[in-house]
C-alpha cells in the first residue's frame, strides 16, 4: 500500500494506522446500504431490496454474479465499472445500477487471492460512479454520501493517481451542482494537476 492518500478534496499526506478504514467504513456502508434500499423501494416497489435489482443481461442477477469464479469475477467487476462510466452522463440510472453490480462483486472478492488494496480500489470506483450518477440525477445528498465512502475506500487503496483524479472530478461536479463554485474550482485544479502528473509518468515510462 502506498503512503499517500486523499485528504478532503485530494491533499496528499502520509496515512496513519489509525486512519485505516474500519469502524468508519462499516458505519458509512450501513448508512449507504439503508439509503440504497429506501431509494430502490421508492423507485419500484416490485424490485425488492438492493440485491434484487433488474438484470444486467437476459438472466444475470446478483445471485448469478455471486457464483462466478475469482478471476472471472474480478474481470467482470472491471468490465461493469467501465460500462458504468461509459453511460455517464447520458444514462445515470443505468450507470448507477451497473456500479452497484460491480460493488456486489468487489465485496465478494477473496482477499487471499486479490490484494486488499485492489479490492478497495474497485469498491471506491463503484461508489465514485454512484456518486457521479446521483449528482447527474439530482440526488445531491445521495451523491455526497457515496463520495464520502469512495474517499474513505481510496485512503485504503493502492494510491492510484488516476482514481484520485476521477474522485476529485466527481467532487467538483457535486460542489458545482450545490453552487459551491470555489470548492469546485479547487477540486478541478487538483484533478488537473494529478492528470498532468499521470500523463508525464506515462510518457517517461
Amino acid at each position: 500500500m502506498t503512503t499517500s492518500t486523499i485528504s478532503r478534496v485530494g491533499e496528499s499526506r502520509p496515512m496513519r494506522p489509525s486512519e485505516k478504514p474500519d469502524g468508519l467504513l462499516r458505519k458509512l456502508k450501513d448508512t449507504l446500504r439503508a439509503a440504497s434500499r429506501r431509494q430502490t423501494v421508492e423507485q419500484d416497489s416490485d424490485e425488492g431490496d438492493f440485491r434484487q435489482l433488474p438484470e444486467v443481461g437476459p438472466a444475470e442477477r446478483f445471485s448469478d454474479l455471486a457464483q462466478e469464479g475469482e478471476i472471472h469475477g474480478r474481470r467482470r467487476c472491471a468490465q461493469l465499472l467501465t460500462e458504468s462510466r461509459s453511460l455517464l452522463p447520458a444514462d445515470s440510472v443505468e450507470a448507477e445500477r451497473l456500479a452497484q453490480l460491480a460493488l456486489f462483486l468487489a465485496e465478494r472478492l477473496d482477499p487471499d487471492s486479490v490484494p486488499t488494496v485492489v479490492i478497495f480500489d474497485y469498491q471506491a470506483q463503484a461508489w465514485n460512479l454512484m456518486g457521479e450518477a446521483r449528482t447527474t440525477g439530482g440526488d445531491l445528498q445521495g451523491a455526497s454520501m457515496a463520495l464520502q465512502l469512495a474517499g474513505c475506500l481510496l485512503s485504503g487503496g493502492s494510491g492510484d493517481v488516476g482514481l484520485q483524479a476521477s474522485f476529485l472530478k466527481a467532487k467538483a461536479r457535486l460542489y458545482r451542482a450545490r453552487g459551491e463554485e470555489e470548492l469546485a474550482r479547487r477540486a478541478d485544479h487538483r484533478a488537473r494537476l494529478m492528470a498532468e502528473a499521470l500523463d508525464f509518468t506515462r510518457v517517461c515510462s
